[in-house]
């Protein structure tokens, strides 16, 4: 509904592959402005679930042809086939002092060629996710990655991955999540283990406070240190997200965002005005800032700005 600021690369939970822009892009990426290759031309997939409390499957399917072109917009790959399956488990405690409940799950996704060879494996388990009668919650996850590049892969500014070689890591993480019910809460999250070919460590912090209704403001920090025997790199990213709510229909937010990696600050503004339902007027504003090492802190890179007018005609 409105512009976003420049994207800025970030460091990612584990269970993506890396911090920053680290997805790596396999040949048979696309986009809609590449014409496709020959073969046939098919997309389809296909999901299932079953529920019954405390227990709960569902699995998921989707192949991509190797011609296939979408009529609108792109398709992110061809030439694949995506596996997803998940199982949970969450009983209730009856009269615990401290528990209120606890689940345990494991989520597989795997990406195939259309011969069935791996592309890329992600497993998810967790042994513990335990609930407070709080709503506090404490959660312990593993996490296991394969890859297979068929190109380069540059993770970081000069640090590269050789194409043809098979990755597959292991990681662990544990969560502390506060209750959003307080004036204050917060996250707290640790993951460390193996990364690619080496190693990495990941502290993620939020801090919310919501002084009063319609006051709502977040600041979080996500911190990588990954050690590869290609190299050695950190990314720290630092945002601020702030929103007040005048009343039912006038807002303001602002996000405020920094990461080491680029070395870019970006600042969004919007302001809502909902006249009536079906009736608003948006106006955004954007600027970026460098990190640069002359005498200057911060140079302007650009700065932006929007308005919309959305109308609603009932007949």
């Amino acid at each position: 509904m409105s512009p976003s600021p420049r994207p800025i690369s970030s460091a990612s939970p584990p269970s993506t592959p890396a911090p920053g822009s680290c997805t790596p892009r396999h040949p048979n990426s696309s986009t809609k402005t590449e014409a496709p290759p020959e073969g046939q031309s098919y997309s389809y997939a296909w999901h299932a679930s079953v529920a019954k409390d405390p227990y709960r499957a569902e699995i998921s399917f989707k192949e991509v042809q190797p011609a296939y072109d979408p009529a609108i917009g792109f398709t992110p790959r061809r030439n694949f086939r995506n596996w997803s399956p998940e199982l949970n488990w969450s009983p209730r405690f009856s009269g615990h002092r401290w528990f209120r409940g606890v689940q345990i799950s494991g989520d597989l996704d795997v990406n195939l060629t259309l011969d069935n060879q791996v592309i890329d494996r992600n497993l998810q388990f967790t042994p513990m996710e335990l609930e407070f009668h709080s709503g506090d919650t404490i959660e312990l996850q593993f996490f296991r990655q394969t890859e297979n590049l068929d190109e380069e892969f540059e993770i970081s500014d000069g640090v590269f991955l050789p194409t043809g070689e098979s990755y597959d890591w292991l990681r662990y993480q544990v969560v502390y999540e506060a209750a959003e019910q307080r004036m204050l809460s917060g996250r707290i999250e640790f993951s460390g283990g193996d990364f690619w070919n080496g190693d990495r460590r990941e502290l993620n912090m939020e801090l919310t406070l919501r002084p009063r209704p319609g006051i709502y403001v977040q600041l979080a920090s996500e911190y990588n240190d990954v050690d590869l025997p290609e190299g050695s790199f950190t990314t720290r990213l630092y945002r601020l997200d702030a929103r007040t709510q005048f009343n039912p229909w006038i807002s303001l937010s602002n996000n405020l965002q920094f990461d080491s990696e680029s070395g870019e600050l970006g600042w969004q503004l919007r302001f809502r005005w909902i006249q009536k339902p079906g009736n608003d007027i948006f106006f955004i504003w954007t600027q970026n800032w460098l990190d640069t090492e002359s005498g200057t802190r911060f140079s302007a890179l650009d700065r932006r700005g929007a308005a919309k007018i959305v109308r609603t005609f009932r007949f």
